[in-house]
């Protein structure tokens, strides 16, 4: 039986989501965190910068590879409220900030509404990762010209 075979779509979901997600940060660097503001974050295990969603994943499955919900984003502000703790305000709270700043109200309105779910199949998913590794590609040959 060949590998591909034996792939569940969960397996097809994280080949995308990391395609994706090298894309977002590739798209936004240079950018600060939305969250806190920060342009060299530390450096800690597995890197300074994730892909952060701004409607998370697990309560908006169907923006989960949205280009527009999706921010180069630091590692202490994407795994919790880090450093805003103390100061009584969330991440997410300063994150919308952030992306009314950046794109307006209108955008960040659309991005908390509801939207229609998606069924991707495991050849809808293997499309978009193949779209993310052309476009993070692009993007270095771009840089690097």
């Amino acid at each position: 039986m060949r590998k591909k075979a034996l792939l569940t779509r969960g397996d097809y979901i994280k080949k995308a989501q990391t395609a994706f997600n090298a894309f977002i940060r590739e798209r936004d660097e240079g950018k600060p965190c939305p969250s806190c503001g920060t342009y060299h974050p530390p450096m800690i295990f597995g890197g300074q910068w994730d892909c952060g969603h701004f409607m998370g994943v697990g309560a908006r499955p169907e923006l989960r590879f949205e280009e527009k919900n999706a921010y180069r984003q630091c590692k202490a502000c994407n795994g919790g409220s880090g450093r805003f703790a103390a100061k009584n305000a969330t991440v997410h709270a300063r994150y919308r900030e952030t992306l009314i700043e950046w794109y307006g109200l209108p955008l960040v309105e659309w991005l908390e509404g509801p939207h229609e779910a998606k069924h991707y199949s495991k050849e809808d998913l293997e499309n978009i990762a193949a779209k993310y590794r052309r476009k993070t590609r692009e993007l270095k040959k771009l840089r690097a010209a």
